[in-house]
């Protein structure tokens, strides 16, 4: 157990470290503190220029304060050396909480970003029709949110230069209410948010969402993480969840598209995780097929198509 002389309680200390520059050793560490479940309550940066033989003092970073509207709370995620530009991103999500409740969050997070070092910059869909308060297609802040996994959602680069990052949305029903159709803790499902380089900024647009089937995930899809194959594919792990009934089996969830012949992948198409099924969308508008392994007690790998 780490105290950087924050808390004179028990906290858990997340230590996550980010190479700066391969070249000149500069390296961050960030350690977030929780002394409850979804909620840091302090995080410390430290700084290398020496590949973390030495480190500078503990610099304390704001992640809540008191507002008129509740509690403002701020998380920090992933931290990304961008390769084609050399660039520095660090993500967090932020959002005002009525009663500082963590599930309030479910229709509060927004996701933001900086460059460099630079200003606060909020993930926003390309177009007029998106705003701080609509950002992302489907996304209503008041009655929905998009987040980002608390160790997974790493961005990548993709050789023409799009940063693919990987979120989670916590999806609306018809009602306009939260979709919660298995009465879990929370259900969500998993996005793709394509950026690309403006100058200093991202300019981002979203997939449509990777959807699963309550009647095998209580929680629908959590956690998304990405990794480009040696083929040009993009490989998405997804976490699914039993809510802890035995009756349900444990799935691993894949997914992955198909890169066509010529030209960069295409924005993943919605689908759905369904179990066992074969099956394959042959629509010619869609430039990347997006299959689904579900590796389950037989073993099998399934194909589930678009719906």
């Amino acid at each position: 157990m780490l105290n950087f002389g924050r808390a004179d309680y028990p906290v858990l200390v997340i230590l996550r470290r980010v190479l700066r520059d391969s070249r000149g050793g500069a390296m961050l560490s960030r350690e977030p503190c929780m002394s409850r479940s979804d909620t840091i309550d302090a995080a410390y940066y430290r700084r290398s220029i020496n590949y973390g033989r030495t480190w500078s003092t503990p610099e304390p970073r704001s992640t809540g304060e008191r507002r008129p509207s509740g509690m403002w709370r701020c998380h920090p995620r992933a931290c990304y050396l961008d390769p084609a530009t050399g660039r520095f991103l660090e993500f967090w999500v932020e959002g005002v909480l009525p009663n500082d409740d963590p599930l309030e969050g479910m229709r509060q997070w927004n996701i933001f970003y900086r460059v460099d070092a630079g200003p606060a910059l909020q993930v926003i869909h390309e177009g007029a029709a998106f705003d701080a308060r609509h950002p992302l297609p489907g996304v209503y802040t008041g009655r929905n949110c998009v987040m980002l996994g608390d160790v997974a959602s790493l961005p990548i680069t993709l050789p023409d230069r799009t940063i693919l990052l990987p979120a989670i949305t916590s999806p609306l029903g018809r009602d306009g209410k939260l979709y919660n159709p298995t009465g879990g803790c929370t259900y969500t499902d998993a996005l793709v948010l394509h950026g690309r380089w403006h100058g200093k900024r991202l300019a981002w647009r979203a997939a449509e969402p990777v959807t699963g089937d309550p009647l095998r995930s209580v929680r629908g899809m959590d956690e998304p993480t990405l990794a480009r194959l040696d083929d040009g594919r993009i490989l998405m792990l997804l976490q699914g969840s039993n809510g802890g009934t035995t009756a349900l089996p444990g799935w691993r969830w894949v997914a992955h598209p198909e890169i066509p012949r010529s030209g960069p992948p295409s924005i993943i198409s919605r689908r759905r995780l369904t179990a066992p099924a074969r099956s394959k969308n042959s629509s010619p508008e869609n430039l990347t097929q997006l299959h689904y392994n579900l590796l389950g007690k037989d073993s099998r790998d399934e194909e589930a198509s678009a719906r």
